[in-house]
């Protein structure tokens, strides 16, 4: 038996909590949610995200989401996500075969062009944390659409968002629902790459892979989701924006952990810097560069944030966070002592799994923006304070 992490609410208070912001009774009775109901909001948005890549405005093929979600689950090892989707496989009529071809995909003779490029970009996102250039180029072709091509990116990242919550949080099987169906076999221990291939460059020598609306179109579309028209002239929204459903649903999430989080803005920042050094992106350094010295992080401290942790002077919830972030890059969850290290600095069950959510969150945004190129803002730094790459 799996020990949680976290004790779940009652199912009558699951059900109550997530009446409170909207979500369905039936989705308040899962296990994960009866976790990450400790903190209602965040619960809502990251269920928004998933209702819409599931439902409400998805685009991209149902057979295609159900191949890369389990082919993640295989990889990084998550048992909760398998079962859970195997079913949601099987209600769409997916064929047992099929659905276990993603186990040894390359060697399964079932998978025509359009699964084997889908599966090779989630293999290529958790080997170097970012789709190559020719796969997401064949991935565009078979897809048709930019659209398309972020919703598959979209949900790659919250799919892998998804295991590392799922896999941190130690979240148990529903009662009476049999551990890797249909067989039983077991994945090997989880194979993640941290970074790779192009990592640290995206956006600074090369061309964008995905292309970008234009920043007038880019403001207008915002404005209808009530966007401000500086942040939807930058290069992440004029990407995101040609799907605006996704757009609307990746907001929240972000809006909720950047702007309306119970986090410290000190330890989410730190997060978000250690996770663009170590995954290489860009990018989201530059983007937050700003964000950190408007809480008064030095460039000190963003120079420490890259190296090791024996060597920075952090505070306890620093320290913890950064150990967190790492064990996640590295491993896809959280390890015994990062968490017990998190434990004994934050004070809340909200906290906690705010913190988990910003570790996730901004390592999906690092794996969007490095596969599709996003350019820099003109007037960003490169790698600011030193214009120093991290190794690729």
């Amino acid at each position: 038996m799996i020990e949680r992490r976290i004790a779940p609410l009652s199912v009558e208070e699951a059900v109550a909590r997530g009446g409170e912001v909207r979500i369905h009774p039936d989705l308040a009775r899962l296990e994960v949610m009866r976790a990450l109901l400790h903190h209602p909001p965040l619960a809502k948005a990251i269920q928004t995200l998933l209702i819409m890549l599931l439902f409400k405005g998805r685009i991209l093929d149902e057979r295609l989401r159900e191949l890369l979600i389990m082919r993640i689950a295989w990889r990084t090892a998550s048992l909760y996500e398998w079962t859970q989707h195997w079913r949601v496989a099987r209600d769409l009529g997916m064929q047992e075969a099929d659905i276990l071809g993603v186990r040894d995909w390359r060697g399964f003779a079932g998978y025509g062009r359009p699964e084997r490029a889908v599966l090779a970009a989630v293999d290529e996102t958790l080997d170097t944390g970012a789709v190559s250039p020719g796969t997401m180029a064949e991935c565009l072709e078979i897809l048709g659409s930019p659209a398309q091509g972020i919703e598959l990116l979209a949900a790659m990242g919250n799919w892998r968002m998804f295991s590392q919550l799922l896999r941190t949080l130690r979240v148990p099987l529903e009662d009476g629902v049999a551990a890797w169906p249909p067989d039983g076999e077991t994945p090997p221990e989880p194979r993640i790459g941290v970074s790779g291939g192009s990592a640290g460059r995206e956006g600074v020598d090369g061309a964008s892979v995905l292309p970008l609306l234009a920043p007038d179109e880019s403001a207008r579309r915002g404005r209808e989701l009530g966007l401000d028209d500086g942040q939807a002239r930058r290069a992440p929204y004029r990407l995101l924006l040609q799907h605006p459903p996704l757009a609307r649903a990746l907001n929240g999430l972000l809006s909720r952990l950047l702007y309306n989080g119970v986090l410290d803005a000190r330890v989410r920042e730190l997060v978000i810097m250690r996770t663009a050094w170590r995954t290489g992106s860009a990018v989201e350094w530059a983007r937050h560069v700003p964000f950190c010295r408007r809480i008064g992080i030095s460039d000190a401290d963003l120079l420490a944030v890259r190296g090791p942790l024996e060597d920075a002077d952090f505070s306890a919830a620093g320290r913890a966070a950064l150990m967190a972030t790492d064990d996640t890059l590295e491993t896809g969850a959280v390890g015994d002592d990062a968490w017990a290290a998190c434990e004994a600095a934050f004070g809340t069950l909200p906290e906690l799994l705010e913190l988990v959510a910003a570790i996730s969150h901004w390592r999906m945004y690092s794996q969007i923006l490095r596969s599709s190129g996003a350019p820099h803002e003109e007037g960003d730094t490169v790698w600011a304070p030193d214009g120093r790459f991290p190794a690729g």
